[in-house]
């Protein structure tokens, strides 16, 4: 009401200092100084009514340095695992999870019901990475089982593209149905590729060696896989599988403990644990004066020690990420 009155009175101008349309109101309500402080409120109302004018120069007032214009990464929305880092597997190494929880199994499921648990291990591949995950195949059985993993929403897989795979294993416990009757002296393994539908789209096998039960950290193994893709599905609901021959136990049951899985695309300028080839040359191709790392949260509520990290991975112990 009282800036409409205000607005009304012929005397009023919207370009009027406040200080004298404070003056004008006191005119107007013979207001009482100990009522200043509303009148000044008024005023600054009153004041938002007054027409603005904004002039947009064509050219900048002044040169601004190239130097401004660059890149700052912040490890959110897997902007680094499932994002920059070219790693296709997610949850690969168990880091950061509590064992024997399904929990600790996420993005991780059984093939043909075979029994799989994140342990900590007693003999872990690294001090860095405590945990494994175990597959017990029981006496009797005879089919191909193991596990998969799902990737990071998926796994883009494409025709004539081949993947670089790996994993460390060992041994753990060797359950021989006879004291007589000894088991083969390898155990085929399988790495591959699958679509959602069942269609392998890639597939490579090598043979396991059957040490004896292992009693230091020297019995882990890497093994390694070239998976060359024989198509590529619309769809990227596609799976790494590790699968395990289990008729060459002639009977016999088994444990394998599993660390460190690995699956990579081809990478930026083909270095090995490198980026995304396609998110890195966009980056490159627009040529930032400087490359921010760590940024954002990182810097102010996550704790980083640089000296736990190096580019041996196995001894990497991973970081709290914001997903």
């Amino acid at each position: 009401m009282c800036i409409k009155k205000l607005q009304e009175t012929p005397a009023f101008n919207p370009a009027l200092p406040c200080t004298e349309v404070i003056t004008l109101m006191r005119q107007m309500y013979n207001t009482p100084k100990r009522l200043f402080l509303v009148t000044t409120l008024l005023c600054n109302l009153t004041s938002s009514l007054a027409a603005t004018t904004i002039s947009v120069s064509a050219s900048a007032s002044h040169a601004v340095p190239t130097t401004l214009f660059g890149q700052m990464f912040e490890d959110i929305n897997h902007s680094g695992d499932g994002g920059l880092y070219a790693e296709l597997l997610q949850n690969r190494a168990f880091q950061r999870v509590t064992p024997n929880t399904q929990a600790a199994l996420s993005a991780w499921h059984s093939i043909n019901q075979a029994s799989i648990v994140v342990i900590a291990d007693p003999v872990p591949v690294s001090a860095a990475l405590p945990n494994s995950l175990q597959l017990t195949i029981p006496p009797g059985t005879s089919d191909k089982v193991g596990f998969g993993n799902e990737g990071y929403w998926g796994i883009k897989v494409e025709e004539g593209t081949t993947y670089k795979a790996s994993f460390y294993y060992k041994v753990s416990a060797l359950n021989q149905t006879s004291p007589t009757k000894a088991p083969k002296p390898k155990l085929q393994v399988t790495a591959g590729l699958q679509a959602a539908d069942g269609t392998i789209l890639a597939s490579a096998s090598k043979a396991l060696a059957f040490p004896a039960v292992p009693s230091d950290a020297s019995a882990w193994t890497q093994v390694k896989f070239n998976l060359k893709a024989t198509a590529s599905p619309p769809s990227p609901a596609n799976n790494f599988t590790i699968t395990i021959d289990a008729s060459a136990l002639s009977g016999s049951g088994i444990t394998l403990n599993f660390a460190m899985f690995s699956l990579f695309p081809p990478t930026f300028k083909g270095r090995d644990n490198g980026l995304r080839k396609d998110i890195a040359e966009a980056l490159l191709e627009m040529k930032p004066a400087f490359f921010r790392f760590p940024g954002g949260n990182n810097l102010v509520s996550i704790m980083m020690d640089h000296r736990e990290f190096n580019d041996a991975y196995l001894m990497n112990p991973g970081g709290d990420s914001a997903n």
